[in-house]
């Protein structure tokens, strides 16, 4: 649910090797793409750390208490 095909990284049927192997062929055919693929992965990621869930968590509290 997270992963937003072509953006955020790649999305293959689990029962589909071919289609894995395609993915993986793609990314070791485009390192560039790979990267950013990679890049914009981490950035979304960040947003669900344990530092960040905290954040929330005190906001929320923040809210309720108000």
């Amino acid at each position: 649910d997270q992963v937003i095909h072509g953006r955020n990284g790649l999305l293959v049927n689990p029962d589909d090797p071919e289609g894995l192997a395609r993915a993986l062929l793609s990314l070791l055919l485009a390192p560039g793409e790979a990267r950013e693929l990679g890049k914009a992965g981490r950035a979304y990621a960040a947003h669900f750390s344990h530092a960040a869930l905290v954040d929330r968590m005190e906001d929320v509290y923040g809210e309720a208490l108000s």
